[in-house]
């Protein structure tokens, strides 16, 4: 009976190795690869005797094999990159690293999933700018542009961002193939979101202006116009408020944006675009009484990006004085026509008597701040002569001279009477008119 024994010499741990790099998948970091192009030569040894104890010339045998490539790409960049809007010529590092067992030719794409954030507009590999992919792949293609096992390579995407996208973001995905058999793919993002920053502009389109008491009804309108300087789009707080020393005077109703739905109260918030201009109307009533005329409220208009880096707000005032007409009356008498228009100290001498014709200048002074609706009904001015021993002189009334004219002026029924469509101006304007009598 022959007996055999069987040396292995280490086979069992070569063949491990051997296995391991042949079962590998691809994109699969190996630690310690044996390297592409190393000969693995295993030799099984025989020694053996026959039954009589005769020996015998050891057999062997050997088999060589050859290992191949294995790829193994990692590509990195940074999560994050935050440029301005707009800016050009921002760059974002991809490293591209070869983990496989073998030097590789690799070739890349890159994707936006926003050109208007993100547009690429070159590539730099090796300190050169490629203005397209397909340059910068055709030099990654040169011989002396293989990547060696364990080593690495850095390219940079160029790209710009447009105005107005302050805030809006882009995924930016550079992939990294192997062009060899056995090869890997690998990929890396970078979300790209451009600051969202700026500032804004309140301007009133009114900084100062006069109002009558609203008497509880009539209200008034104060526009403001507002401008985004963001980056991008923002909703934009807005608020109208008022001084503390006159508030009272004054009551916002209602605000609105670009002539749409008023919204009762102070304040509303609607999205800007960048470069937005809106005009925003603030309804108020003035509740001051005629007797607080010459006073003043301030309505201010604020705006405020509460969502956007520094806060940026802005605010602008529109003053409200109260005006209120203030009406005198003066009455003279005068010897003669000439000196009632011409206001001169009367020429008469002693008591007139009986069938005596005596001249009145009635004048009207308005004192006040705004003018004095005198447009008839129960305004204008009436100097009533019923029931005095007079009789009025026919077609003597007149406002020759006067600065201001009437616009009607008449005599019925021994009632003067006097009325100026566009109202007595404030700030002393004047009218008067002369008429004469006869003493009964």
């Amino acid at each position: 009976m022959n007996r055999y024994n069987l040396a292995r010499k280490g086979a069992t741990l070569l063949w491990v190795a051997l296995m391991g790099v042949l079962m590998a998948g691809g994109g699969t970091s190996l630690s310690a690869q044996t390297a592409e192009g190393t000969v693995i030569t295993n030799t099984a040894t025989a020694t053996y005797t026959d039954a009589n104890g005769n020996t015998y010339a050891a057999a062997s045998g050997s088999v060589s094999v050859t290992v191949g490539f294995q790829g193994s790409l990692d590509v990195t960049s940074a999560a994050t990159a935050t440029p301005a809007s707009p800016s050009t010529g921002n760059t974002v590092p991809w490293t591209i690293t070869n983990n496989g067992n073998g030097a590789d030719q690799i070739q890349v794409t890159v994707t936006t999933t926003d050109s208007d954030v993100a547009g690429p507009t070159g590539y730099v590999y090796g300190g050169v700018t490629y203005p397209t992919l397909a340059a910068l792949n055709t030099a990654l293609l040169l011989p002396t542009d293989s990547v060696p096992a364990g080593g690495s390579i850095t390219i940079d995407v160029v790209y710009d961002v447009a105005a107005g996208e302050g805030g809006n973001s882009s995924s930016v995905e550079l992939t990294a193939t192997s062009t060899r058999g056995g090869g890997d793919t690998n990929a890396s993002t970078t979300v790209v979101t451009p600051v969202l920053d700026g500032s804004l502009d309140v301007v009133a389109t009114n900084g100062t202006i006069d109002r009558l008491p609203s008497n509880g009804t009539t209200l008034y309108t104060e526009a403001f116009t507002v401008t985004s300087n963001l980056s991008g789009t923002a909703t934009i707080d807005l608020l109208a408020s008022l001084d503390g020393a006159n508030a009272a005077t004054v009551v916002v109703t209602r605000i609105r944006v670009d002539g749409g739905t008023w919204v009762v109260g102070t304040g509303t918030s609607t999205s800007f675009t960048a470069g937005q201009v809106s005009t925003i109307d603030v309804e108020y009533r003035v509740d001051g009484a005629v007797t607080d005329a010459g006073s003043s409220s301030t309505v201010s208009l604020s705006a405020t990006a509460s969502s956007v880096g520094g806060t940026p707000s802005n605010s602008d005032d529109h003053v409200v004085t109260i005006i209120a007409p203030s009406l005198s009356v003066v009455k003279s008498v005068h010897a003669s026509e000439a000196d009632a228009q011409g206001n001169t100290a009367s020429t008469l001498t002693g008591n007139p008597q009986p069938g005596a014709t005596i001249w009145y200048r009635v004048q009207v002074t308005n004192n006040g701040t705004a003018p004095a609706v005198m447009t008839g009904g129960s305004n204008g001015i009436s100097d009533d002569l019923t029931g005095l021993p007079v009789t009025y002189v026919a077609a003597s009334l007149n406002d020759t001279g006067s600065p201001t004219a009437w616009t009607t002026l008449t005599e019925a029924g021994g009632v003067v009477s006097g009325t100026i469509a566009a109202g007595l101006p404030g700030g002393g304007g004047t009218a008067w008119f002369v008429f004469a009598v006869t003493i009964n």
